[in-house]
């Protein structure tokens, strides 16, 4: 999915892959309406998986804890067949990943 680095969604530009899993894939975005850098995932799968996009975005509008990412957004955005792809904002953490460490 490297191919939607550059995608413009809403006020957010993707701008390199952070990350791949299994479902989805997370980019460093940058949001131009408030200049800063943020994370979004970006669900990779298609439509089948619905049902488990929407329980993630409910799951996770509803956490608020410190040792925890908050979602800061979350839309659908058509993919390059006019499919709509669920994605989710986060803030940018910095630092080692948990592979890594």
């Amino acid at each position: 999915m490297a191919a939607a680095v550059g995608r413009v969604l809403g006020n957010y530009i993707l701008r390199s892959v952070i990350g791949r899993g299994g479902l989805s894939t997370v980019y460093r975005a940058h949001d131009e309406a408030l200049g800063r850098n943020v994370a979004i995932k970006w669900f990779d799968v298609g439509p089948v998986d619905a049902e488990r996009e929407e329980a993630e975005l409910a799951i996770l509008a509803g956490l608020d804890h410190h040792n925890l990412v908050t979602m800061l957004d979350a839309g659908s955005h058509p993919d390059a067949t006019g499919r709509p792809v669920r994605y989710i904002v986060m803030p940018l953490v910095r630092g080692m990943d948990l592979q890594e460490r």
